[in-house]
């Protein structure tokens, strides 16, 4: 996984946000998961219902699939907030060169 901002992007990887993939997986959450009526024993890191909230871009061009999951886009990272990083990626550059 490339990262442009390593300070930011070692900080993330101890964050619940970088783990949210595994908050899905069974009996990890277990109470978080019967405070929302769902199932502690079952697997939902293939369910599109809540897959969305816990990865980057999922439904989106280039982003998370269910089907062929890019472990760079797993978890809510910076992406979650701030959009696709072709977006930002160009004004970063310009605002540094000048």
């Amino acid at each position: 996984m490339q990262f442009r901002h390593k300070a930011q992007a070692q900080s993330w990887k101890d964050t619940a946000h970088a783990k949210a993939m595994e908050s899905l997986k069974p009996n990890v959450k277990t109470e978080a998961k019967q405070k929302a009526k769902l199932d502690p024993a079952k697997d939902y890191t293939q369910d599109k219902d809540c897959v969305g909230c816990h990865v980057d871009g999922f439904g989106q061009k280039g982003g998370y699939t269910i089907e062929s999951p890019k472990p760079m886009l797993t978890g809510v990272g910076c992406e979650s907030c701030h959009g696709p990083g072709r977006n930002f990626r160009g004004s970063s550059q310009k605002r540094t060169s000048l």
